[in-house]
């Protein structure tokens, strides 16, 4: 889960949950928690590519895509969805589905 902006708050203060799905009666222990993710609307872009150009595709999607559709984000937390691990990628390719909240403009 993404909850800070890397273009507005220095890369070092960005806040991430790095999460799992588990079952509905498990006890996490220790430092583990129990977050449920908020249902609603999410645009869900996929993206394959290097990390740099990560920001450049969320821009892409929260600048332009969603307004031409009429579309915002909500005050909800995005998330990715990991496919791959970049560093067992023969080019170190990021391949993940970017799950954006969003609303009406």
């Amino acid at each position: 889960m993404v909850f800070d902006n890397p273009n507005v708050t220095p890369i070092e203060k960005c806040r991430y949950y790095a999460c799992i799905s588990i079952p509905e009666n498990a006890q996490p222990e220790k430092e583990f928690g129990i977050l449920t993710l908020e249902g609603g609307n999410y645009i869900v872009a996929d993206f394959v590519g290097i990390m740099e150009q990560i920001n450049v595709a969320y821009e892409s999607v929260v600048g332009k895509i969603l307004p031409e559709n009429g579309y915002q984000p909500d005050d909800k937390p995005s998330f990715e969805i990991y496919l791959n691990n970049p560093n067992e990628d023969k080019d170190r390719l990021f391949k993940m589905k970017m799950c954006i909240p969003i609303k009406p403009l």
